[in-house]
């Protein structure tokens, strides 16, 4: 879809299309169309990826629309569906291996592992490494194979991309921690990535080590490995331990501290942690019975756009920590 907005414009919503134009716009062109049929105006979503078919935001945010839009009407989710992994057979077949992942992902959306699975091993039959990443979260999360996705990271951690090596360890550290409690590995793993000083998988592996250090109730080390997070400056890490650093701080008393940090992740208007930050504030705020503070965050918060803010104002009564699954 971002190739088609990329290569039309506006003229996206209603081109039939133009001779040569590449597989990829062409699908796109079609998706968006869909998106847009029988609507009285054009989706939000479709008009910020035609006017930036280059941001990542843009795009995430037309493929959160085009999953409701399609879980909405069975009947086109199935059509697309074919449509799309018939694309990526052929793109597969001209040797994009992203295809075939892609076909795994599409697989795994519909309910049918066995052949994410073939996709995903086929990728990596064919000299993807990255998709050893993809097949072990299949296997932990769909399968419930610990054992297949522990060996399918083990493969990318000793592959010769150092990405997709470090994100692996990352991965693994999770793996080892959540899902077979084995804390000593976990540390391990997690301190793996930390030394190869990988721009964004150091920094994970510092939020990561932080949640085990406070499993294990160091409350001190997790408070330092968040901060290391922190510091890294990550555009994923550094919000994502900023909230994490100030839930530890509110549930040991220091929520002058803690507001900082949630308003740390606030000001840098992160889209998944912007919104966990809020709550959690507009929680504290209410919990420290600084109701004038609580009503001043709330209008900001309308203010800016936060997607929690029309629904922040009926829990002035109850307090929950919000924290998106990582």
């Amino acid at each position: 879809m971002a190739a088609a907005a990329r290569a039309y414009g506006s003229a996206v919503l209603r081109s039939r299309g133009r001779p040569g134009d590449r597989a990829d716009v062409t699908l796109g062109r079609d998706l968006v169309q869909h998106l847009y049929a029988g609507k009285p105006s054009i989706p939000q979503a479709v008009t910020e990826l035609i006017a930036n078919p280059d941001s990542k935001r843009a795009r995430d945010a037309l493929e959160e629309y085009l999953d409701d839009a399609l879980h909405e009407d069975s009947g086109s989710e199935a059509a697309l569906a074919e449509e799309l992994a018939a694309y990526y057979l052929r793109e597969f077949e001209v040797g994009n291996t992203q295809a075939m992942v892609d076909l795994g992902y599409l697989l795994r959306q519909r309910d049918d592992p066995q052949a994410a699975r073939a996709a995903f091993q086929q990728a990596i039959d064919v000299g993807d490494t990255h998709a050893q990443i993809d097949l072990a979260s299949l296997l932990r999360g769909d399968l419930n194979d610990l054992a297949g996705a522990r060996a399918a990271l083990q493969q990318a951690i000793s592959s010769a991309d150092p990405d997709v090596a470090a994100e692996a360890m990352v991965e693994l550290g999770y793996l080892l921690m959540l899902s077979q409690g084995d804390t000593a590995e976990a540390q391990a793993a997690f301190q793996q990535a930390i030394r190869t000083a990988h721009s964004e998988w150091a920094p994970a592996a510092w939020v990561g080590l932080g949640q085990l250090m406070q499993r294990q109730g160091d409350v001190i080390g997790a408070q330092d490995a968040y901060q290391r997070a922190i510091d890294a400056d990550n555009v994923e890490s550094s919000p994502s331990a900023s909230v994490r650093l100030a839930d530890l701080l509110r549930s040991h008393g220091d929520t002058a501290r803690a507001r900082d940090a949630y308003q740390n992740v606030l000001d840098g208007g992160h889209p998944d942690w912007a919104p966990a930050a809020y709550i959690n504030l507009l929680n504290l705020l209410r919990d420290d019975g600084d109701i004038d503070a609580a009503r001043v965050a709330y209008r900001t918060g309308l203010e800016t756009g936060n997607p929690e803010a029309p629904y922040a104002l009926p829990q002035r009564t109850r307090s929950r920590v919000q924290t998106p699954p990582r």
